[in-house]
């Protein structure tokens, strides 16, 4: 197989996102001391990256063929299913930072009712789909054209915009907002080419991830003062002697 230099980017983005995998389960790992383990839903929408970036990498090699249609339909169910879930991530971690109009349990509870509501629109959008093979940039995928504006992405991301902006402005944390805001121009700039989408997508998780990592640092130092102060030990006999 001849790799052309679409396929060398495609497959840097496939170990960027190996990578960011790789760092959110010691996230994950870290947090569970602390009771923090919002690492898991970026991890979920990494593994669809990662497999994304694979068949797309190498999809043309394997050119038009019933087998790489079928690979593609996980493509379109993984995407619809994990990705809003970073809008409960980025909630959840509001929620723990106190942010405003983030510090009641009611504003989980609707946030993730939007998020319910999103992947049931981005699955309704999938019943049925018909795959057509396309090639764009040299980059062989199978596409589900079915000529609708992607609305669940654009819900998605407008979500992560105003958690983003809202947690810069009352947690000083700009990560979020600068990881949606990329995306947003990423997807409108080149909605068709994968090679500028998926490059935004990493981005993406890369924010998500370093705000992972933010909300477990953040958690360490009450987790150790709430913990409770070892207990002296005991005086040997030597020391009550010299009493």
């Amino acid at each position: 197989m001849v790799m052309e230099p679409h396929n060398w980017a495609l497959l840097a983005y496939t170990l960027a996102s190996l990578a960011i995998a790789v760092v959110l389960v010691s996230v994950i790992r870290r947090g569970r001391a602390v009771g923090v383990t919002v690492g898991v839903l970026p991890l979920l929408v990494t593994l669809g990256l990662v497999y994304d970036n694979l068949l797309l990498t190498f999809g043309t090699s394997w050119g038009e063929s019933r087998a790489l249609e079928l690979a593609s339909y996980p493509r379109y169910l993984l995407h619809a299913l994990f990705t809003p879930l970073l809008v409960v991530f980025a909630a959840r971690v509001a929620h723990r930072w106190d942010v405003r109009g983030f510090r009641g349990r009611n504003s989980l509870t609707i946030w993730t009712a939007i998020t319910v509501a999103i992947i049931a629109l981005a699955l309704s959008g999938e019943i049925g789909m018909h795959l057509t093979p396309v090639t764009t940039d040299g980059v062989l995928s199978y596409k589900h054209l079915d000529g609708a504006p992607p609305f669940p992405e654009i819900a998605t991301i407008v979500a992560l915009l105003v958690i983003g902006a809202l947690m810069l402005r009352h947690a000083r944390w700009p990560w979020v907002l600068v990881g949606a805001a990329q995306m947003f121009v990423a997807a409108g700039a080149a909605a068709s080419n994968a090679i500028i989408t998926n490059l935004g997508e990493v981005l993406l998780l890369a924010a998500m991830t370093a705000t992972a990592h933010e909300a477990v640092r953040r958690a360490l130092p009450a987790a150790e003062t709430d913990r409770p102060a070892p207990a002296e030990p005991a005086p040997t006999d030597a020391v009550r002697s010299a009493r």
